[in-house]
């Protein structure tokens, strides 16, 4: 039961500091915002201090070649110095630039090429199409031809037995006794 009391007394005690704490502390009292115009000029005052300034605009500049050697730097690309809408500030060399764009042209050439290849046995084989097409037609006409035949040959080959069956049945007939 002791040891209940401290701990109650101690939480008291501290809640009683913490309050009085909060009721005396002083206010600061807010002054009203100044504004002044903005001047380019030297600064007088400094203010030792440590932190981070973050740019208000922040432009990033790249470019879309992997690797460039520079040429030439403009004496107006320099921290701090104002530049203008498509002012020139670095020179790249455009030797890979232009290598890409032979090796693109070169690749089209090849395309061109092949496309023309692929054209041509297009063409050898609608034409090689066309000439089955006339084969298969002829050896249709000339199967036709030969089944005409055939049917033609049996019929007359059927009449002549059937002739030659009637009349040795009719040879059958006189020879033999009623």
């Amino acid at each position: 039961m002791k040891k209940l009391l401290v701990v109650l007394v101690l939480i008291g005690a501290v809640a009683v500091g913490v309050t009085y704490v909060l009721n005396n502390r002083t206010q600061a009292t807010a002054l009203p915002p100044r504004h002044e115009k903005v001047e380019r000029g030297e600064i007088v005052e400094k203010a030792p201090s440590t932190g981070k300034v973050y740019p208000r605009d922040f432009q990033q500049v790249a470019t879309d070649v992997a690797v460039a050697r520079v040429i030439e730097i403009s004496p107006d690309a320099q921290v701090g110095k104002v530049v203008t809408k498509d002012q020139v500030l670095v020179r790249l060399d455009d030797e890979i630039a232009r290598s890409k764009v032979a090796e693109a042209q070169a690749a089209v050439k090849l395309a061109e090429a092949s496309k023309a290849q692929a054209e041509a046995s297009l063409t050898k084989a609608q034409a090689g199409q066309r000439q089955a097409e006339r084969v298969h037609e002829l050896a249709k006409h000339r199967y036709e031809q030969v089944v005409k035949q055939a049917d033609q040959v049996s019929a007359q080959q059927r009449d002549d037995a059937e002739k030659a069956f009637n009349a040795a049945k009719e040879g059958v007939n006189i020879a033999s006794p009623r």
